[in-house]
C-alpha cells in the first residue's frame, strides 16, 4: 500500500466506491465522509470477496465464525463443527485438529472435496482426517443453529434423513465465497451480474467497454494466483488495447493437507462433461527412488489425458511436496503439451519429477 501511495500517477482513495452510470462513480471517503464524483474512460473492478453465510435457521447464526475472522480468536476451541467440506473447510478442519481441537465436518455433498479434486485422492484425505480424529458427515445438511450459555447447539440431518442435534464451543461456515459487489450500484450500469459474480469477456472486460474486472468480484476461480494473473491481463489490455485473453483452463491450485493434493488443468470428471475422449495414468511413488531416499513412499501423480490427440489436459499430485511440483505441471498444461513432449524431456535423477517422464512414457506403450 505505501508503495502504491508512492507511485508518481498514481492518487489512492481510500473510501466506498459506488457507480453511477457506465462512466461516472462517487467515492465516499472513509476519514473525513466527504463524497466526490469521479468520471473515467477505463476501470478496473476487483472489490474480492466475502465468506457465504446460507439461511440457517437459529439464534446463534449471527454468531458463527469464517475463514476471515478465525484467526482473530484469542483461543482455540475445544469442539468446533465445520459446515463446509471443500478446499477451505478440509484445510482448517486438518490444522485445527492438529493443534488439539475436536472438529466434525458437515458437507451437503457425497464426499468432501467434490468435484475439485480426484475421487480417489479425496478419500486419502478423508482416511487422513479420520486418522486426526476429525468426524466426517457427508450427504448431511445443517438446519438449525442455536447459542446457549456461550456454546453452540446444532441441529442437522445425515444421509439416512436421520436427525442429529450435538454441542459445539463454535461453528465454523465455510461453504463458499460471494463477490463484494453488492453495495456498487451495479444495477445503475450496463454491467451483467448475479450471484455469482460479474460477466467478462476472454479479454476480462464487463459487458461495458472499458470497465473490466478481476478476481474473487467475477464468475470464475477464486484463488489469490489466479487473481494476480487475471490483474496482469486486464492492465495490458487498458493499456494497449484488448490483446491478452483469459484461459481459465491453465488454472492450478494447492490443497494444503497432509499429503497436499496439487491440480492443473482439469479433473477426469470435467474432462468428461466437457466431451473429451481420455485416457489416465497413475505413477505410484512408492517405487520412486527419491521418495524412498526421502524416506515418504507414498503418493500418486495423474494424469488425464485426451486420447485423441495425447495431449495431457490434467494433472493431479497427490503428495507431501506436492506445491514443489505443480510449476511442472502448470507448464504442461498451459503449453498444451503431449505424452511424447513430456516423455521426451530428459530429468534428472533421483528427483521427484522424474515420475513427469516416467508416467508420460508408461502411457505411451500402453495406449
Amino acid at each position: 500500500m505505501q508503495t502504491l501511495k508512492r507511485s508518481p500517477g498514481i492518487r489512492f482513495v481510500a473510501g466506498h466506491a459506488k457507480f453511477v452510470s457506465n462512466n461516472e462513480l462517487t467515492i465516499e471517503e472513509r476519514d473525513t465522509g466527504r463524497k466526490e464524483n469521479y468520471t473515467f474512460d477505463k476501470a478496473i473492478i476487483a472489490t474480492g470477496a466475502h465468506s457465504f453465510i446460507p439461511p440457517f435457521k437459529g439464534n446463534g447464526v449471527q454468531d458463527v465464525l469464517t475463514s476471515e475472522v478465525l484467526f482473530s480468536q484469542d483461543r482455540l476451541p475445544e469442539a468446533l463443527l465445520i459446515i463446509g467440506g471443500g478446499p477451505i473447510g478440509i484445510e482448517l478442519a486438518e490444522m485445527l485438529a492438529k493443534l488439539g481441537t475436536k472438529c466434525t465436518v458437515v458437507e451437503l455433498l457425497d464426499s468432501i472435496l467434490y468435484g475439485v479434486v480426484e475421487t480417489e485422492f479425496a478419500s486419502i484425505i478423508s482416511n487422513q482426517l479420520a486418522s486426526l480424529g476429525v468426524d466426517i458427515h457427508t450427504s448431511s445438511k445443517v438446519q438449525e443453529i442455536n447459542k446457549l450459555d456461550g456454546h453452540f447447539d446444532v441441529t442437522f440431518m445425515d444421509v439416512n434423513g436421520s436427525e442429529h442435534k450435538a454441542n459445539f464451543e463454535n461453528v465454523l461456515v465455510a461453504t463458499g465465497k460471494v463477490p463484494n459487489i453488492e453495495s456498487l450500484n451495479l444495477d445503475l450500469t450496463s454491467i451483467q451480474f448475479d450471484r455469482k459474480g460479474i460477466a467478462v469477456n476472454e479479454y476480462l472486460e464487463t459487458s461495458v467497454k472499458g470497465i473490466y474486472a478481476t478476481g474473487d468480484a467475477i464468475i470464475g476461480p477464486k484463488f489469490a494466483h489466479t487473481a494476480t494473473y487475471e490483474a496482469h491481463i486486464a492492465s495490458a489490455n487498458i493499456a494497449g488495447g484488448d490483446t491478452q485473453t483469459v484461459d481459465f483452463s491453465k488454472n492450478s491450485w494447492v490443497l494444503f493437507s497432509e499429503p497436499e493434493i496439487a491440480v492443473a488443468g482439469l479433473t477426469e470428471s470435467q474432462a468428461v462433461q466437457e466431451g473429451y475422449d481420455i485416457v489416465t495414468g497413475v505413477y505410484d511413488y512408492k517405487i520412486d527412488a527419491a521418495a524412498q531416499v526421502m524416506n515418504a513412499p507414498f503418493g500418486y501423480l495423474k494424469y488425464v489425458v485426451n486420447k485423441k490427440t495425447s495431449r495431457i489436459i490434467g494433472v493431479h499430485i497427490c503428495l507431501n511436496n506436492a506445491s514443489s511440483l505443480v510449476g511442472e505441471a502448470s507448464l504442461i498444461i498451459a503449453n498444451r503439451l503431449t505424452l511424447k513432449d513430456v516423455a521426451q524431456a530428459i530429468y534428472p535423477h533421483p528427483t521427484l519429477t522424474e515420475a513427469f517422464g516416467i508416467l508420460a512414457q508408461q502411457m505411451l506403450s500402453t495406449n
